[in-house]
């Protein structure tokens, strides 16, 4: 079982990351993302910028294309 200090220790790293999914959610938050049967453009832009964020931290992303 998880002591004081392990939790402690988690929830700083935790807290560590404010400001960058801060910033991570003002980003998305700017890009459109309206269907076309609403005259947008869809999700693509925000996908692709979620995805080259992902992919700068380090993480493996596997793409799956859907039909709008």
């Amino acid at each position: 079982m998880w002591d004081s200090n392990q939790i402690e220790s988690i929830f700083k790293k935790i807290d560590s990351y404010r400001d960058s999914m801060i910033e991570l959610q003002k980003n998305l938050t700017a890009i459109p993302a309206i269907g076309p049967s609403n005259k947008g453009q869809g999700e693509a832009k925000k996908a692709a910028f979620l995805k080259d964020f992902l992919q700068k931290i380090g993480l493996t992303v596997e793409e799956y294309n859907a039909s709008d």
